[in-house]
């Protein structure tokens, strides 16, 4: 009897082990894509402190550069026959536009996307967190009508999904959003008569969205699209 009692002492002590492992690697699991997600926050700070010094010595380098060229302006004004006075003005309208442009921090960060989204930087994990309705857009029709419409000095950037793919017909590979090397498959926007393949979107009119090909029919997948307003 006592033996009995031993072993059972010691299965139930076994037990308990095996649960005391068991959730410490559940603990372990839900801690560690918090903690993923606090080095992501820490370093999505830390980049967007570095741009924000990039983006001053931009601007400060330009205004010094107006500087220069009003000079210039004022020194070729004075000469009998000015010969660089329209080429100079055109570079301090340049240069003034590029000021105000990097003054704005959701344009600015808006091209980081682009940049990344193009270099395939852009993670999945980035993609979720944007603040947006899905848009699917289907590699088997021409246009996928998302049914959003854009006013007149709105802006918006384009942000395929980083992980979604799409394949033509025929013995070919799978593509992303930026397709083929020839331009096929690449996502496209449609608005009126207009169209392009640019991440970004300053047209008017009713969004549609699709993938640049001949012939839809034989395509397979589909790439989910998000927006983000700039202006």
């Amino acid at each position: 009897m006592n033996n009995v009692l031993k072993y059972a002492q010691l299965a139930l002590v076994l037990v308990i082990g095996m649960l005391f492992v068991v959730t410490s690697e559940v603990v372990s699991a839900t801690e560690i894509p918090a903690e993923i997600k606090a080095v992501n926050l820490r370093l999505d700070a830390a980049r967007l402190a570095a741009e924000k010094e990039l983006y001053q010595a931009k601007i400060k380098a330009n205004e010094e550069a107006i500087k220069e060229l009003e000079k210039l302006v004022k020194a070729e004004r004075k000469k009998s026959i000015p010969r660089l006075t329209v080429e100079l003005n055109q570079r301090i309208q340049a240069l003034t536009l590029e000021v105000a442009e990097l003054h704005d921090d959701k344009m600015m960060r808006a091209k980081v996307i682009t940049q990344r989204l193009r270099n395939k930087e852009y993670s999945v994990d980035e993609w979720e967190a944007v603040i947006s309705p899905i848009f699917t857009v289907s590699g088997t029709a021409p246009s996928t009508a998302t049914k959003l419409p854009i006013s007149a000095g709105q802006v918006y950037l384009v942000v395929p999904h980083p992980g979604d793919g799409w394949q033509a017909s025929g013995d070919v590979p799978a593509c992303d959003w930026r397709g083929y090397p020839d331009g096929t498959m690449r996502l496209q926007w449609f608005l009126g008569e207009k169209n392009g393949d640019q991440l970004f979107i300053s047209e008017p009119g009713l969004l549609v969205l699709g993938g640049f090909d001949a012939d839809h029919k034989d395509n397979q997948g589909s790439i989910r699209v998000k927006l983000i307003r700039v202006r």
